[in-house]
């Protein structure tokens, strides 16, 4: 018996010999033994994650953000690659319950614009259905500002003058 052990891509080829000396030959479909999980990284300005977390932090953003998901597989070929926007933190076995309808597929650049708690995470499969979650800390949105001018001019009221732009 063989044992394939490496990863790559192999075909097994058996010649078989019965007791009247007839020999039948057979070879197997490709087979690629994968022995890792895709690799997964999600990006957003200088932050990056690569893994699920379990315990998220709270990251305080101050104006709309675009995350980047990147993956790729080893021997086998990413086939898929989904995300699942939340506010609550989620377990490994949770995402794997997740109705499937929930994922949508990652074609673009995610970009969160409305105020709110994030937790995006990514499902990346590839040909050897080998799956990988990953996920970001709870993105704090609370919305922006683009400018804020405040005045004051003494006049003989006590007005204040305030204006601002979100």
């Amino acid at each position: 018996m063989v044992k394939i052990e490496e990863e790559g891509n192999y075909t097994v080829y058996v010649k078989i010999v019965d007791k009247n000396d007839q020999i039948t030959y057979i070879n197997s479909e490709r087979l690629v033994i994968d022995l890792n999980d895709p690799v997964v990284k999600i990006s957003m300005n200088d932050e990056t994650w690569s893994t699920l977390k379990e315990t998220p932090s709270n990251i305080n953003i101050l104006e709309k953000v675009t995350l980047n998901v990147e993956a790729t597989g080893g021997y086998a070929d990413v086939t898929s690659t989904k995300y699942y926007i939340s506010n609550e933190t989620l377990t490994e076995e949770n995402l794997k319950n997740l109705d499937g309808t929930k994922w949508q597929d990652y074609t673009s650049p995610i970009e969160i614009t409305e105020c709110g708690n994030y937790i995006v995470y990514v499902r990346v499969t590839d040909a050897a259905d080998r799956v990988k979650y990953v996920s970001t800390d709870n993105l704090v949105f609370g919305g922006y500002t683009e400018e804020i001018s405040l005045s004051e001019q003494k006049i003989d009221s006590n007005e204040v003058n305030i204006t601002s732009k979100s």
